[in-house]
């Protein structure tokens, strides 16, 4: 579930942020997005809302990343000291 999530999070940031490009490149005064509900977003919100969800997203990448890490290198030191166990009685 939270890679979906990751990955749903991932995907939103890049249609925000390529919305929020593309409407910058447009350069056409004001520039809005037109939203359900009347509300609208100008290129520079959708430009730093797409940020603060990169920025969101590479920190939880990181996050997961550096746990994983952990466990990884947790289980290696256990798999030494087991090894070293069984070969103690060898090698005394």
């Amino acid at each position: 579930m939270a890679k979906f999530m990751s990955f749903l999070l991932f995907l939103v940031t890049v249609i925000l942020a390529a919305a929020g490009v593309l409407l910058h490149l447009r350069n056409a005064g004001p520039v809005e997005v037109a939203l359900p509900r009347g509300c609208t977003l100008s290129a520079e919100l959708l430009e730093l809302l797409g940020g603060a969800f990169g920025v969101g997203v590479l920190f939880g990448w990181m996050v997961v990343w550096t746990r994983n890490l952990r466990r990884a290198r947790k289980a290696a030191r256990a798999a030494a000291a087991e090894a070293e166990a069984e070969l103690a009685p060898e090698l005394a």
